[in-house]
């Protein structure tokens, strides 16, 4: 059974400096090199709160599952911040209000923008 789940994790961008638009293309290649099969459903640059972000959206096939993945991303000085809610594709409808408020939800520090 799988578990529909946010995560959030940060990357070091130390030793390889990217711009937003930079890590957009990096981690839109890499969601092709893990998902041969990827769909991507949006791929954009959004605005909240005065903070630039890029979303992806993608579809793809992980052992029996496909799922859905919603990525928000953010790159902050010296790392990037990821956001990600993933569900089964027959279940995103039912976590959509759900979704928007938990990916609407991140407040990030002042002192990192």
């Amino acid at each position: 059974v799988f578990c529909e789940n946010i995560n959030r994790f940060e990357q070091d961008l130390s030793d390889q400096p990217m711009d937003l638009s930079a890590f957009a293309t990096f981690s839109e290649d890499q969601v092709r090199r893990f998902f041969p099969d990827a769909q991507i459903l949006l791929n954009q640059r959004e605005k909240s709160r005065d903070i630039e972000y890029h979303r992806m959206v993608y579809r793809g096939k992980q052992g029996t599952y496909t799922l859905e993945f919603d990525q928000y991303f953010w790159v902050l000085q010296s790392k990037a911040v990821v956001l990600t809610f993933t569900a089964e594709l027959n279940q995103v409808e039912r976590y959509a209000d759900l979704r928007a408020r938990m990916m609407g939800s991140l407040v990030l520090p002042k002192s990192n923008r």
